[in-house]
């Protein structure tokens, strides 16, 4: 067996650059997403971080 048994190979190769495309389009999509919460979080923290020095001074 190799190591594409069990998967749908497409025959044709405008099919399998569309599949490829897609798989990209949400890999990229993942990655932005989980970029974002970064930054969400990053800025949640420097926000708490100024609030608890400002209350120092």
């Amino acid at each position: 067996m190799g190591k594409d048994a069990g998967k749908d190979v497409p025959d044709e190769e405008d099919e399998l650059l569309l599949k490829l495309a897609e798989g990209q389009l949400k890999a990229d999509y993942r990655k932005s997403l989980g970029k974002e919460a970064e930054r969400r979080y990053l800025d949640a923290k420097i926000k708490e971080l100024l609030k608890k020095s400002a209350k120092k001074e």
